[in-house]
């Protein structure tokens, strides 16, 4: 039967019953065993009607102002193991009110020794099991918790040499101590630099248990154990490079993990193979076998900015590889890269590019980049498809410069590729050959010994790139006019574009025909092959009967060069 004391408490308002509590409480006599034992109900039913009243959401400042605080503060040293294990669970619990009022909260408590006062606690239940093989793990889950709760704010506390028990606790096989031990390491870890450095010290040890953990199919053990790896490896660097630091296994675990749909998660599993892969590059390689492009082929689609970020990172690193960069092409991940080709932040947007860069410096992946019509999509990206990019300071027109540079390491690739492959790819490569080639030599063996030219004519109106293939065309040309210009010296050769017009061309060229006027019809031709597009949209039946003139136009260019 409840006490007299009990039933008030129970009856009354809430300040009536915090009073009540509070002055049940701090008549204890924690000093003297026999009087405390002897009124341990009156305290446990206090107790118990705390519980109901933080259940109720009863918040920290009411607590304080009750002066319950410190009571509890003061029950932790009682004798009592069932008084211990709730205050520990009433700090665990505590609504500690907003955001910005919690650090300060938290650290008041921690000043007044609570910490101490709960090691003091883990202790005893060190001493206990050592003596007599028995773990009191009602306590020291409960104790653990209210230490993961009371540290769980920006800076975090420091636990000057205790971070040696919490790590023996962890080490038991005791499946409930291990956990609590683990956010309790996590926290320490997570919040405060000089932790993590204390905890990395014995990290070696725990770092086999850690990895086993990740297996768990408790989102929020696996969760702490991811932080706390990550912690760790943030805050000393040198301990993923350990011979006991179980590479293997966290990369076949956290990429299970980030297959996942929570998102805290996929963040720190992304974060852990960042900081895994730049510590260990011989795993660039390794992590990719393991299957883990396809997955950032999803990650990249994220909402979540963060996932978007650390996929980006990943691949980034990853595209430092060779053999990585040829699986990315095969796994046709360029769609999904060039997507965030200008995306708005700037780390994500210097990866991708930086990823980019590195294709176009891999020799297997050259072809491959041009057959699949991506250096066209790089001369969209950089503001247009006319490709005047030699003088142009933006990152694509840089990635052009680069490819234009490394292409010659395939041009014998290419130019196979340009008479067996289908007539999409032939095209493909005849555009991007135009954009690269400078000299004669290389002009006559693309364009009229491997029959480049006549894709690109006979692709004016069909190709469903016809777009680019006219700006090639019309760059071919510039380049013809002016090596003829250098290599002949007769100026006077040089067609100079009269004023024409989209309008008035057809009837310019008429007229040239009829009066025999070879320099208008080479100007009409010029002015058709650089307005293409325009000539087509205004007169579908003239641009078809100009396809064959400039066939004849260039192929006579060509030969004068």
């Amino acid at each position: 039967m409840a006490s007299r004391g009990n039933r008030k408490r129970k009856r009354g308002s809430v300040e009536e019953r915090i009073d009540l509590i509070h002055v049940t409480l701090r008549v204890a006599n924690i000093g003297n065993r026999t009087a405390y034992m002897r009124d341990l109900k009156e305290y446990l039913e206090a107790m118990d009607d705390l519980q109901t009243l933080l259940d109720s959401g009863l918040d920290y400042g009411m607590l304080a102002a009750g002066s319950i605080i410190e009571d509890i503060l003061m029950h932790l040293k009682g004798p009592s193991v069932m008084m211990r294990r709730l205050c520990c669970k009433t700090l665990a619990q505590i609504d500690w009110g907003p955001k910005e009022e919690e650090e300060q909260h938290k650290r008041c408590i921690c000043g007044s020794g609570v910490i101490k006062d709960l090691m003091n606690i883990l202790e005893m239940c060190q001493r206990q099991e050592s003596s007599s093989a028995v773990l009191d793990t009602k306590t020291i889950c409960v104790v653990m918790n209210a230490i993961a709760c009371l540290i769980d704010c920006p800076g975090g506390i420091k636990i000057d040499d205790r971070i040696p028990l919490v790590h023996w606790f962890f080490a038991k096989s005791n499946f409930e101590v291990k956990t609590s031990s683990l956010h309790a390491l996590r926290y320490l870890c997570f919040h405060n630099e000089e932790n993590a450095m204390e905890i990395s010290r014995v990290a070696p040890k725990i770092m086999l248990s850690l990895a086993d953990m990740l297996v768990c199919k408790d989102e929020k053990i696996c969760h702490s154990v991811l932080q706390l790896i990550f912690s760790l490896a943030v805050s000393a660097p040198a301990l993923v490079d350990h011979m006991d630091f179980p590479t293997d296994m966290v990369l076949t675990s956290v990429l299970k993990i980030i297959r996942k749909e929570n998102e805290n998660l996929v963040v720190l599993g992304l974060c852990i193979l960042c900081t895994i892969v730049i510590r260990k590059g011989k795993y660039k390689v390794a992590l990719a076998q393991l299957g883990v492009i396809p997955i950032l082929m999803q990650t990249v689609q994220s909402d979540n900015e963060q996932i978007k970020l650390y996929t980006v990172g990943l691949l980034h690193e990853l595209g430092k590889d060779f053999h990585n960069q040829v699986a990315m092409v095969d796994e046709d991940c360029l769609p999904k890269i060039f997507d965030l080709f200008n995306i708005q932040h700037q780390g994500m947007r210097k990866a991708v590019r930086g990823l980019l860069f590195n294709f176009v410096n891999n020799k297997v992946v050259i072809s491959q980049f041009i057959t699949g019509g991506w250096f066209e999509t790089i001369l969209e990206l950089k503001g247009g498809t006319f490709g005047y990019y030699d003088d142009d300071p933006s990152e694509a027109a840089k990635i052009i410069k680069k490819l234009a540079k490394n292409h010659h390491h395939v041009r014998g690739e290419l130019l196979n590729l340009m008479r067996e492959s289908s007539q999409l790819e032939k095209v493909r490569i005849a555009v991007a050959l135009a954009h690269f080639s400078k000299v004669p030599k290389h002009f006559k063996l693309i364009f009229r010994d491997n029959g480049g030219l006549d894709f690109l004519v006979y692709s004016l109106l069909d190709a469903s790139n016809k777009e680019h293939v006219a700006v090639a065309l019309c760059k071919l040309t510039n380049k013809f006019l002016l090596v003829e210009k250098k290599t002949n010296k007769v100026l006077q050769d040089v067609p100079i574009e009269p004023n024409l017009q989209v309008d008035n061309v057809k009837k310019c060229y008429e007229h040239s025909r009829a009066k025999s006027d070879r320099r208008l019809s080479a100007e009409c031709i010029i002015f058709t092959i650089r307005n293409f597009q325009e000539v087509l949209l205004r007169d579908g039946l003239f641009a078809d009967e100009m396809v064959g003139e400039i066939r004849s136009y260039l192929r006579n260019l060509l030969k004068r060069i």
